[in-house]
């Protein structure tokens, strides 16, 4: 159940990094955040 949840969540992540993408730039400011 767990690796389950965990793999509808890394899903869920990737479309909203792929919205963001086609957004434009955005993605930028997402992977600056998340290697700060």
């Amino acid at each position: 159940m767990t690796s389950l949840k965990t793999s509808i969540k890394t899903i869920t992540y990737l479309s909203d990094i792929g919205c963001l993408e086609i957004q434009g730039a955005s993605l930028n400011s997402v992977l600056l955040v998340l290697y700060r």
